[in-house]
């Protein structure tokens, strides 16, 4: 009947689970698409962010990194940026 046991919940104080950008809203992730794929490489050295800096899941994350690889090799992104100081 009164049962004084403690109940089983989760902890509150952890912080709650990241949602991938990409499967939250949806978008698909295109090589032609370069204003989207850009904002995922360093403008400085042109590197492609990491998956913690991005906070998308590994499959996504493996599949933006294919499709800017694949954006470079038919010359619609850069394979380095100029330092931004050189630029004006």
């Amino acid at each position: 009947p009164d049962d004084d046991r403690p109940k089983p919940m989760a902890d509150p104080y952890l912080p709650a689970p990241q949602k991938c950008l990409f499967c939250v809203q949806n978008l698909k992730i295109d090589f032609r698409n370069t204003k989207l794929l850009s904002q995922f490489v360093s403008p400085q050295t042109g590197f492609i962010f990491n998956q913690r800096t991005t906070g998308l899941c590994y499959f996504k994350q493996v599949e933006l990194e294919k499709a800017i690889w694949k954006a470079r090799r038919f010359h619609l992104m850069p394979y380095k940026w100029k330092e931004t100081a050189y630029l004006d």
